[in-house]
């Protein structure tokens, strides 16, 4: 058993101690701590109003993304069947975009500079739709597809009522959407970027049905030339139908997307 100390070595160790807190000025030391923290206070969290901002002024004009649209949307829209199930790049420039593989495994489809959706199944012919002219069924198919990384922050910040949440901002329409347009939105942000780096959005539908669409944001990087535009996805010479070549434009829309794809939702 080891013996116990000599009084000597506790009294030694208790004037040492002693000393060590008689020499902390105690006043001193509170009056510097106070004047640190009135020359730098700390900072206040960034409201989720100035998260969604910041956001937004951190976007490119161009984004990559992903985009996972859910099964359950075949069942309304049955054009939505060859999209539907697995993920999809979603490359965007403004409000152009180009969606990859576009049907099934391969081909592109995408809405262009002059606001024309265009389908290309495949490199050997495109079908292309003016505005206001886009098949009924395949409305839907632009409609869920489609991401303005800008304009739907700026959508939320003018539309939309904001909490923060444990990992972004959690957004909730005031008013009606309207066919396809987000009704709640939620924000993973990146606290370093600043950029949003996951959209989780609920769209509805022109039944009023709200479905779930998730977008992962990739990257910002530009958009090649003509990547938006249907001859960018085609071999040289290939045939794009226009309204000047309706039957073959609808056999091919038919051909890629099924019957549904030209007739009423």
């Amino acid at each position: 058993m080891t013996p116990p100390p000599p009084d000597d070595l506790d009294a030694a160790v208790r004037r040492a101690l002693d000393a060590d807190a008689a020499a902390v000025d105690a006043a001193r030391l509170w009056a510097n701590v106070e004047s640190r923290l009135r020359a730098e206070p700390p900072p206040e969290p960034a409201s989720p109003a100035e998260r969604v901002a910041a956001a937004r002024d951190a976007a490119g004009p161009a984004d990559r993304l992903t985009l996972d649209p859910p099964p359950r949307l075949a069942e309304r829209f049955p054009a939505l069947a060859a999209v539907a199930g697995r993920p999809r790049t979603v490359h965007t420039r403004g409000d152009r975009f180009v969606v990859r593989p576009g049907v099934g495994d391969g081909g592109a489809f995408g809405r262009d500079a002059d606001g024309r959706v265009w389908v290309a199944p495949s490199p050997a012919a495109a079908a292309r739709f003016a505005p206001g002219q886009t098949p009924p069924g395949l409305r839907p198919v632009a409609g869920v597809c489609e991401l303005d990384v800008r304009k739907l922050l700026n959508e939320v910040l003018a539309d939309f009522d904001l909490t923060a949440s444990p990992d972004g901002v959690s957004a909730v329409r005031r008013g009606p959407a309207g066919p396809f347009r987000p009704t709640r939105a939620e924000l993973r942000i990146d606290p370093a970027t600043k950029a949003v780096r996951d959209f989780r959005l609920t769209r509805e539908l022109p039944t009023g049905e709200p479905v779930g669409v998730r977008f992962e944001y990739l990257s910002a990087e530009p958009t090649p030339d003509g990547d938006c535009e249907a001859a960018g996805h085609l071999d040289p010479a290939a045939p794009v139908y226009d309204a000047d070549r309706p039957l073959l434009r609808l056999r091919l829309l038919r051909r890629a997307f099924g019957e549904a794809a030209a007739g009423e939702p």
